[in-house]
């Protein structure tokens, strides 16, 4: 069970989920960035069920057979290989992931391990073994490395990466979004990371809160390339005719269509765009069942994220809404200019929220922790060149009683009447 509290810093005060390795040890809150040891905070209960990613419980893979391979009393296997299996760190509908030792280098190692059934065919060995070695060339500070990959003595096919200690962004979720500026620097991070993927020919296919690692030190970190796909000149990819590798609230429409060849890396620009909206707003694009989350983003145009959140900058909102586009090609046309435009608005300081009602007025507890709402700036604070022109006045007549009103009207009329005589007078008088 992963060790929960709350962040210490009053300003920040998020629950935070680690790793049961980690009591003890200092950590770092991956929110507000403040460090402290996990001994001297004390734990909390994990709440069950709440806002955010604890609605990303989905199929991983949509294949025949999932639910059964995936269900919660599956025995564990004491040993992979060599590894010795010490607990289960999560599972899915295409495998397990367990914490393992690793006796001949004397270390723990995150391994994933298939469940029996989803690599029936030789080939599709085969090509999972050829495709977790090509992730095992990756080597970026925000990828999980891999060490290895196999099969054992008793058939069972596994791939070794490195154990991270600490918890995920769909735990940190549960708390409700994240600051905006926060959130656009996870993101960025790992959009870089993800183009020196893509860089490589790989592309992961499967990006979600629950594969995004945050360690004791608050770095995210890309985990789990069982669903790579390496688009060499002649390597074929695990997915088989029919079915369709991904989850459905996260692939992008073209993958959750049935993509004809490899997924195009602009998907993995998808996904991760669905990570930042969550991160920002708490809640997915679409959501509801998989088919009708399927439908919606093949039918519709998603939703701005301002709807959900007023106070996020237009700029933001427009970076995000590009790389949700259903169309790849409308989308950032490399996902290191994803990670470019978010770098850019970062710089930019454009990041201060207006003060609006809507903002002031909080609609949930976890968005009351969010960054304070500046005030709006006093006139005499402005440029003389932006001061707003104060309006003309309205010349208005002295308030008079309504009998003299009547006498100034009376004495109006009586005087034309005159003047009108006299002009009459003097015109007769000229014709004569």
């Amino acid at each position: 069970m992963p060790v929960t509290v709350r962040c210490p810093n009053p300003s920040c005060e998020r629950i935070n989920r680690f790793d049961p390795s980690l009591a003890g040890h200092a950590v770092r809150c991956p929110v507000c960035g403040s460090r402290f040891n996990l001994a001297d905070v004390p734990p909390i209960a994990s709440p069950i069920g709440g806002t955010g990613s604890a609605q990303t419980q989905e199929l991983t893979t949509l294949v025949k057979g999932a639910e059964e391979r995936a269900r919660p009393d599956r025995e564990l296997p004491r040993q992979v290989g060599r590894y010795v299996i010490k607990r289960e760190i999560g599972a899915g509908a295409f495998g397990a992931v367990y914490c393992a030792y690793d006796p001949q280098l004397d270390r723990d190692v995150a391994l994933k391990v298939p469940h029996p059934g989803v690599l029936e065919a030789p080939s599709a060995v085969e090509r999972f073994l050829r495709e977790a070695r090509a992730a095992g060339k990756l080597r970026h500070g925000h990828i999980v490395p891999v060490f290895d990959a196999g099969q054992d003595d008793q058939g069972h096919d596994y791939i070794a990466s490195a154990y991270v200690p600490g918890s995920t962004l769909a735990e940190l979720l549960i708390d409700g979004p994240l600051p905006a500026r926060r959130a656009a620097e996870i993101i960025c991070d790992l959009a870089e990371a993800l183009e020196h993927a893509h860089d490589l020919g790989i592309v992961h296919r499967d990006i979600k809160p629950s594969n995004l690692l945050i360690d004791a030190a608050g770095e995210v970190l890309i985990a789990d390339f069982g669903l790579a796909q390496h688009r060499g000149p002649s390597d074929a990819t695990i997915t088989e005719v029919g079915t369709i590798m991904g989850t459905p609230g996260y692939m992008a429409p073209e993958v959750a269509a049935g993509i004809n060849g490899d997924v195009p890396p602009a998907s993995d620009q998808y996904s991760l765009a669905v990570v930042l909206f969550e991160l920002l707003c708490g809640r997915r694009p679409f959501q509801g069942p998989s088919h009708v989350v399927i439908y919606r983003k093949l039918e519709e145009p998603p939703p701005s994220p301002r709807q959900f959140r007023p106070d996020l900058s237009p700029t933001l909102d427009a970076i995000v809404l590009q790389a949700l586009s259903r169309n790849p090609k409308d989308r950032f046309p490399t996902i290191g200019e994803f990670a470019l435009a978010l770098r850019s608005w970062l710089d930019s300081g454009d990041d201060a929220p207006l003060a609006t009602e809507s903002n002031r007025v909080s609609s949930s507890s976890s968005a009351s922790r969010l960054a304070p709402v500046s005030p709006e700036p006093e006139p005499r604070d402005l440029p003389p060149l932006v001061r707003t022109p104060e309006a003309p006045r309205r010349r208005t007549l002295p308030n008079l009683s309504p009998e003299l009103r009547m006498a100034l009207v009376t004495l109006a009329i009586w005087g034309l009447i005159i003047l009108g005589v006299v002009v009459l007078i003097l015109a007769l008088s000229g014709d004569s």
